[in-house]
């Protein structure tokens, strides 16, 4: 009779642990597939962030090429004004301005090419954490999936068991 209440009480233990594990594990793999989701999500924005770095390159090469031809025209035009002499002086000092101007740009353009391979390089360093993360994600979201079956196959035994002691 004492075998058979110990047989009985581990059982029902074995039974109730083995379905909380069962929770807690499916709970565990929902958020594991969760996060692997999300890490391939946040990756791939990082990777949409990059693309969109490459072609501000362009844009900067068009803005720099403006400031370039700016900066010629200006001169041309400081050449033309001091040519027409006393009449031109107030243009001389627009086409001044002009070349100020393109010069400015010129300069803006190099300092955000340079703030931008900044940005580039760093983005590159979080997205290449961001894919291993992925994968370790991956890796863990199998692994709890694994777990999961083990103990929902533990829950199974032990209900087995219990049908076995309350048989006895």
């Amino acid at each position: 009779m004492q075998t058979h209440e110990i047989l009985q009480n581990a059982a029902q233990t074995i039974a109730i642990t083995s379905k909380d594990l069962s929770v807690t594990a499916d709970d565990l793999s929902t958020l594991a597939n969760q996060l692997s989701s999300d890490l391939a999500q946040v990756c791939q924005n990082g990777e949409k962030v990059l693309e969109d770095i490459k072609k501000t390159t362009d844009i900067l090469r068009f803005v720099s090429d403006i400031a370039a031809n700016s900066n010629l025209l200006g001169l041309n035009a400081a050449i033309e004004a001091a040519r027409a002499g006393e009449h031109g002086r107030g243009f001389a000092v627009v086409a001044e301005e002009i070349r100020k101007m393109a010069v400015n740009s010129g300069k803006s353009v190099e300092n955000i090419a340079t703030i931008l391979k900044t940005i580039q390089h760093e983005t590159s360093k979080v997205v290449s954490v961001l894919v291993k993360t992925t994968e370790l994600g991956n890796t863990q979201a199998s692994s709890t999936g694994r777990i999961s079956a083990s103990i929902h196959q533990l829950a199974e035994i032990a209900a087995n068991i219990q049908k076995v002691a309350d048989s006895v």
